[in-house]
């Protein structure tokens, strides 16, 4: 009997601490530079009309960090990519995580066409040409 105690003690002051923390959950713009540095992958020139994809690389500060989607708005030669992280209050590391977004873009008229990739932390520029 006296096994069952355990167990059912620390389930208890497991929901003890989810019920004076609460489930923190939050959508954030991802922090894109981490420490010094920014990842970003795109290709130098695309087709005209084709989709194409970018990868921008996050950080969240431990484990409860999540990848939560990514916004992006084309006008003309000109794009806007936003990357978004979820925060969630359950028990994680404490180790920094490296979030992956992928963004899937299409210019339609040939140039050089700029991308700006808002973070929380700031914007990163990057030209392709489109052929």
């Amino acid at each position: 009997m006296r096994r069952s105690i355990i167990p059912v003690g620390a389930s208890l002051l497991l929901i003890g601490c989810a019920m004076v923390t609460g489930v923190d959950e939050e959508r954030v713009v991802g922090q894109i530079g981490y420490p010094d540095r920014v990842v970003i992958e795109s290709p130098t020139t695309v087709k005209g009309g084709q989709l194409f994809d970018i990868t921008v690389q996050t950080y969240g500060p431990d484990g409860c960090w999540s990848d939560d989607g990514t916004t992006v708005s084309i006008s003309g030669l000109s794009a806007t990519v936003t990357p978004f992280d979820r925060k969630s209050g359950e028990l994680c590391t404490h180790a920094p995580v490296e979030i992956t977004h992928v963004a899937s873009l299409t210019f339609n008229q040939p140039g050089e066409a700029q991308i700006t990739i808002k973070g929380r932390d700031g914007t990163v520029e990057r030209s392709v040409y489109v052929e």
